[in-house]
């Protein structure tokens, strides 16, 4: 048997058992031979963190291999982007970020390249925020708080989880699209900024909707509104901005999942199949549902083409705004 005939043999074996051959020394094993390491770029209980391991069990499944959640907050999710971003590129560290991504490209001066050092596998879900506001603001809606923030220009502030977060983007786009001088206090985490908003150390934040509704159903805050163009399942009775008055109003967060550059095509394409797979599970979709997740799934290369352009309207956004890694 010659050799062409044996590599072509090698190729169509493949093809038909689902096997991809691992390049380099390790070629005569099949991918995944061994577990793979899923870095969530930010904290334990956050949107990224929650949304991965609702997944994570039904990918496992899927590839045979137990997939290892590993999250390695900082910066924004700088730290454990760079983790990946120098890690081996054989498909067995992956990346789980959020929009963070696209906005660090303007925010930080990276260890890293946003598109040229990550090969994207897919966009996985979307969700949005909310507004809330603690009980003793004197606005029972978002127009009373614009009023109220135009009146007194600087009295309010209001939370966020950290300098670039989506919900200091929201702040400052709301600041933007009512004319409205409001202060920002960062804190590291979302749970923190939730805190202090409700002992009343800020009057108000953009935060997770499932994290938020107990203390609104409690009383410890007031919700305003939501930040999507569409109400929440969880919140049908809060409005969304737009219906609240601000025209134009939208902030969506959204997570992917990476691989480092120059991992072999064959490895993304699979993982993504597989990534795809657990998203449309029933059990999947309905965990996802209970947290107010959307699942999106794109492939590879329309995923890249959509962080490029939102790498490019953050940079808008982070200039206008004058947001900054120390401010």
């Amino acid at each position: 048997m010659s050799h062409t005939r044996y590599i072509g043999g090698i190729a169509l074996l493949s093809a038909m058992t689902g096997v991809i051959a691992v390049p380099g020394p390790a070629q005569a094993q099949a991918y995944p031979f061994k577990p793979v390491r899923v870095v969530v770029a930010m904290g334990a209980g956050g949107a990224a963190d929650l949304l991965t391991r609702t997944i994570t069990p039904a990918l496992s499944e899927r590839l045979g291999q137990q997939c290892v959640v590993d999250d390695r907050p900082g910066a924004n999710g700088v730290l454990g982007q760079d983790i990946v971003a120098k890690a081996n590129a054989d498909g067995y560290t992956l990346l789980v970020q959020s929009i963070a991504m696209a906005i660090n490209a303007s925010l930080y001066k990276l260890p890293h390249d946003t598109l040229r050092d990550f090969a994207p596998i897919t966009r996985l879900a979307t969700t949005g925020l909310i507004l809330v506001v603690n009980p003793s603001v004197p606005a029972r809606n978002v127009k009373e708080l614009i009023a109220l923030a135009r009146a007194q220009p600087g009295a309010l502030n209001y939370s966020s989880f950290g300098n670039g977060s989506i919900a200091q983007i929201a702040g400052e786009t709301f600041k933007i699209m009512t004319g409205t001088k409001i202060a920002h206090v960062a804190y590291k985490t979302s749970p923190a900024a939730v805190t202090d908003t409700i002992a009343g150390q800020v009057q108000m934040v953009f935060a997770g909707i499932p994290y938020s509704m107990g203390h609104v159903n409690a009383g410890r805050l007031r919700a305003l509104a939501v930040s999507m163009r569409e109400r929440s399942p969880l919140a049908p009775e809060v409005s969304t901005m737009i219906e609240a008055g601000v025209k134009d109003f939208e902030v969506v967060s959204w997570f992917g999942v990476w691989a480092p550059a120059k991992t072999p095509k064959p490895v993304i394409d699979r993982l993504h199949q597989e990534i795809m797979h657990a998203l449309n599970t029933p059990e999947v979709r309905k965990s996802l549902a209970a947290r107010d997740f959307r699942p999106v799934g794109s492939v590879p290369h329309k995923f890249a083409a959509f962080v490029r352009a939102e790498v490019a309207k953050y940079a808008r956004l982070v200039k206008e705004a004058g947001i900054k890694v120390d401010g």
